[in-house]
């Protein structure tokens, strides 16, 4: 068993011990030795980069702005689209009635005659008139509601489906970047030396 005498262990005073002088020469050799970062030959360091390895973070936050630009452009589009379709219905010819939709039963409209003030044959009034072009525009403003909700829910069917494919495309994407770093640890780390 060694004998430690007085302080040389900690700070190198007092008296060494020739057995402690004898440990420290052999295991000299496995001392700290500072020295170049030695790589192996098959790891290329600085070498070519493929663009999309080194872009990858950059072109897929650009592919997301671009769909939501898309999705946006179309939801857009189709407001537009559905703002202008009353202005199309009132600007028809008094002849032609509007489309209707499955499922929604209302009158048709009655065609205006061109002797609105002439007494009828039939004994109708002016009144009587009136209150059936009353129920016609009411018939057309139901069908008008119902085309925009089913416009409203097209628009809203498709909005989704775009944020749908840029939430999968961006998860691809940040797959694809954390594959590239779990595969490449050399590339991310600093050089000694």
């Amino acid at each position: 068993m060694m004998t430690i005498r007085g302080e040389y262990l900690w700070d190198k005073t007092g008296e060494p011990d020739p057995e402690i002088q004898e440990l420290e020469e052999i295991l000299g050799a496995l001392r700290y030795q500072p020295r170049a970062l030695e790589l192996p030959a098959n790891v290329q360091v600085g070498g070519k980069s493929n663009f999309f390895r080194s872009h990858a973070p950059s072109l897929a936050i650009a592919a997301t702005i671009a769909m939501l630009l898309f999705g946006l452009g179309l939801w857009l589009g189709l407001q537009r689209w559905q703002r202008n379709q009353p202005a199309q219905l009132a600007q028809s010819p008094p002849g032609s009635s509007p489309t209707v939709r499955e499922g929604s039963s209302s009158t048709p409209p009655i065609p205006e005659s061109s002797s609105a003030d002439l007494p009828q044959p039939d004994g109708q009034t002016q009144l009587a008139k009136n209150s059936r072009r009353a129920r016609s525009v009411r018939a057309n403003d139901q069908q008008l509601a119902i085309a925009r909700r089913q416009e409203a829910e097209a628009a809203k069917d498709q909005l989704m489906l775009a944020f749908r494919l840029v939430s999968a495309k961006l998860n691809f994407a940040q797959k694809k970047a954390q594959e590239l770093n779990h595969r490449e640890p050399v590339h991310n780390q600093h050089k000694i030396g």
